[in-house]
């Protein structure tokens, strides 16, 4: 996809989020498996409240190459690790 578009894209989601509406993304790949399945589509909003354990955040992922946004599951903290 074209760096431009892609940029108009993720500026547009932005201030949709920002109006206090959602987005819809799809899923790719399966590293959230079974949360999250290849091409599942998820509901996107902006964070009102406090997040949680078990939460699915998305990420934006800021590079010179592409604008991407990338799930992430809250995890507890593993002891032992600081």
């Amino acid at each position: 996809m074209d760096a431009k578009f892609e940029n108009l894209m993720k500026d547009t989601y932005m201030e949709t989020l920002e109006e206090g509406r959602f987005i819809y993304l799809v899923g790719r790949g399966s590293s959230m498996y079974p949360f999250v399945k290849n091409y599942d589509v998820l509901t996107v909003e902006s964070v009102r409240d406090q997040l949680n354990i078990g939460d699915i955040i998305i990420v934006d992922m800021l590079s010179k190459d592409s604008t991407k946004f990338v799930a992430h599951r809250i995890v507890p903290k593993r002891q032992g690790n600081n």
